[in-house]
C-alpha cells in the first residue's frame, strides 16, 4: 500500500464477470485523501479517499466483452489493468459441504468434464480464511475460464446451475463461490444479528461458555490429533481415486468429524461471515444460491429464524432488501428412517419459501442417499435452481415450482390430497406410490396405499378408518417417488385434516 497508495479489492481480477443491468461498485483501500479514476466500457468515475477506503459506482452494463477495467491515481497513467473482463450475470453459491461439492466426485463426471469447456462461464473461489492471523491478507484467489481441467473443482451445484442459465440468456455467467463444509447458518451471520433474538443467542452463547472452559494446550493437541486423522484420511482417499474408484463412507471410512472447536475455528458463529463473506461486500450480483441445514438439523426448531434472519443480514450488507435468495431442501439422507430432525428442518425451509420474500426453493427429496450426507448426484439440483431462477428473476415461462399439498377432503375410506403445479398431472414413473402415511386421532402413523388421479391423489389406509393426520417424506430417509410431470417431486408435508369439510391447506 505504501508503494501504490492505494489497493483493489482482491475480487477484481483478470477474466472476472461484472453484473449487467445494474450499477457496479468499484472499490478498495488508500491514502486518505487520495484521489482514484476507475475507467471502464467508456465510463470514467473519480472519487477521494475517505477513512482509509474508497468505493465508486460503475453506471449499470450490457453484456458483452472482453473489456478492461482500469484504476488509477487521480488522472494519471493507468496504475491496475484488469484484463478480459466480462458482463453477464453473477450469482454467489454459498452453503457448506454439498455446495462446495466439486464436480470431479460427481456420479456423472466424466462424460460432463469432456464437454466443459465454456469460455464465458468463469468461476471465482472465495479464498478460505478461517481466522485473521496477519499472514491472511495476504491469500488471493482468482477468477478461474470454465475449461474441462479447471472445471474439475468447482461447484458440481454451481456449474450444472449456471451451464442452464448461460444457454437460455446467451450472456456470460459468473460465479463467486463461498461456502465451506460442515458450516451452520450461524457461522455466515454477523454477531449483531444473531443476538436480536433470544433464540438465536444461544448460538454465541454456547460458543462462548465452551471457549471460556478451553485449555490452549488441550486444544492445540487436539488440533495435532485431529489434523493428522484428516491427513490419513486424505491418503486413504487418494489412494481409492488412483485405483478409478469413488472415495464413499464404504470404501474409505468415514471423514474424521467434528473437529475441535475454539476461538480460530471455522466453525464458530460470525466467523466466515467477517473472514470470507465481507470480503465479496458489495460486489454487484444477481442473486444467491444456497444449499445448506444438514449442520442445523440438531437445531431444527430454531432454523426458520436462523435462515430468515441470516438473509436479512445478507440484504441489508448489500443494500437490497430484495436480493434473491434460491436454496435447497436438505433430500434424504440418514440410517434412522424413523427418525425426523431433517424433515422438521425441511419443514422450516419451506416455511423460509413462504414467509420470506424473494427466495424460492428446490426439493431434492429425489437425490439424496441414505448411506451418504454427500449425494453425487448433483445435476438435477443446479438444473432446478436454474428453472427457479429462468422464471422468478428472469420472467421466462415454464414450470419451475415442486407440487404442494393445496388442499384434503375426506372421502369414502380414505382422503383426496389436491396439490399445485401439476397442470399435466402426478406421476410415480409406472411404479406403486411411496411415501404416504395417514393416522387417526391417536396419531400413530402406518402407510397409506395411494392412487393418482390427474393432480390429486386418493389415500386409502388399511387400519386407519377416521383419518384425522396425512403425511408425505416425513421420515429422515423416506422413500419418495411421486412428481409432476415437469420431472420435479412432490414437497414434503404433515397435515391435519379439518373435518367436515374441504380443507385448503
Amino acid at each position: 500500500m505504501a508503494t501504490l497508495q492505494f489497493e483493489l479489492n482482491r475480487i477484481f481480477k483478470d477474466h472476472m464477470i461484472l453484473q449487467q443491468s445494474m450499477p457496479v461498485p468499484v472499490w478498495g483501500r488508500g491514502t486518505e485523501g487520495l484521489s482514484i479514476r476507475v475507467g471502464f466500457c467508456g465510463q470514467s468515475v473519480t472519487t477521494k479517499v475517505k477513512g482509509g477506503k474508497w468505493i465508486v459506482f460503475l453506471s449499470p452494463l450490457a453484456a458483452g466483452g472482453p473489456y478492461e477495467l482500469e484504476v488509477s491515481v487521480g488522472f494519471g497513467p493507468c496504475d491496475i489493468v484488469i484484463k478480459d473482463v466480462l458482463v453477464g450475470e453473477v450469482w454467489i453459491a454459498g452453503g457448506q459441504s454439498n455446495m462446495e461439492f466439486a464436480l470431479e466426485e460427481t456420479s456423472d463426471a466424466s462424460a460432463v468434464l469432456a464437454g466443459a469447456d465454456y469460455p464465458q462461464f468463469r468461476y471465482y473461489d472465495v479464498p478460505r480464511v478461517a481466522y485473521e492471523d496477519g499472514q491472511s491478507s495476504s491469500i488471493e484467489g482468482s477468477w478461474k475460464v470454465c475449461t474441462p481441467e479447471l472445471a474439475k473443482r468447482f461447484s458440481a451445484v454451481a456449474y450444472h446451475f449456471s451451464k442452464d442459465i448461460q444457454d437460455a440468456l446467451q450472456v456470460p455467467v459468473g460465479i463467486i463461490s463461498c461456502n465451506w463444509g460442515g458450516t451452520s447458518a450461524s457461522c455466515w451471520m454477523d454477531e449483531t444479528y444473531l443476538s436480536y433474538d433470544e433464540e438465536l443467542r444461544v448460538y454465541l452463547n454456547e460458543y462462548h461458555s465452551y471457549i471460556n472452559s478451553l485449555i490452549p494446550e488441550e486444544y492445540e493437541r487436539q488440533k495435532h490429533d485431529y489434523n493428522e486423522q484428516v491427513d490419513a484420511y486424505n491418503l486413504k482417499a487418494e489412494g481409492i481415486k488412483a485405483q478409478g474408484l469413488s472415495v464413499t463412507s464404504a470404501t474409505a471410512g468415514s471423514y474424521p468429524w467434528p473437529p475441535p472447536i475454539g476461538y480460530d475455528s471455522f466453525l464458530r458463529p460470525s466467523g466466515l461471515y467477517h473472514t470470507m463473506l465481507m470480503k465479496i461486500v458489495p460486489y454487484a450480483v444477481r442473486g444467491v444460491l444456497f444449499y445448506q441445514g444438514e449442520s442445523d438439523t440438531n437445531k431444527a426448531d430454531r432454523y426458520e429464524k436462523l435462515f430468515t434472519m441470516m438473509i436479512h443480514n445478507w440484504r441489508d450488507m448489500w443494500g437490497r432488501p430484495d436480493l434473491p435468495f434460491l436454496f435447497v431442501q436438505l433430500p434424504i439422507f440418514g440410517e434412522d428412517f424413523s427418525g425426523e430432525d431433517w424433515s422438521l428442518l425441511r419443514e422450516a425451509q419451506q416455511r423460509v419459501s413462504d414467509n420470506v420474500p424473494h427466495t424460492a426453493m428446490a426439493v431434492s427429496m429425489d437425490v439424496g442417499e441414505r448411506d451418504d450426507i454427500h449425494p453425487r448426484n448433483k445435476k438435477p439440483i443446479g438444473k432446478r435452481l436454474a428453472l427457479l431462477a429462468r422464471n422468478r428473476i428472469y420472467g421466462q415461462v415454464l414450470e419451475c415450482d415442486s407440487p404442494r399439498l393445496i388442499g384434503t377432503a375426506v372421502a369414502e375410506s380414505g382422503i383426496m390430497l389436491y396439490f399445485n403445479h401439476a397442470p399435466a398431472g402426478l406421476t410415480s414413473n409406472g411404479e406403486p406410490v411411496k411415501g404416504f402415511e395417514m393416522a387417526g386421532a391417536n396419531g400413530e402413523f402406518e402407510p397409506a396405499r395411494a392412487e393418482i388421479r390427474g393432480d390429486s391423489v386418493r389415500l386409502y389406509g388399511q387400519q386407519v378408518v377416521d383419518p384425522h393426520y396425512v403425511r408425505y417424506g416425513w421420515r429422515n430417509a423416506p422413500e419418495v417417488n411421486l412428481f409432476n410431470l415437469a420431472g420435479l417431486p412432490v414437497t414434503p408435508f404433515r397435515h391435519q385434516i379439518l373435518r367436515g369439510i374441504q380443507d385448503e391447506v
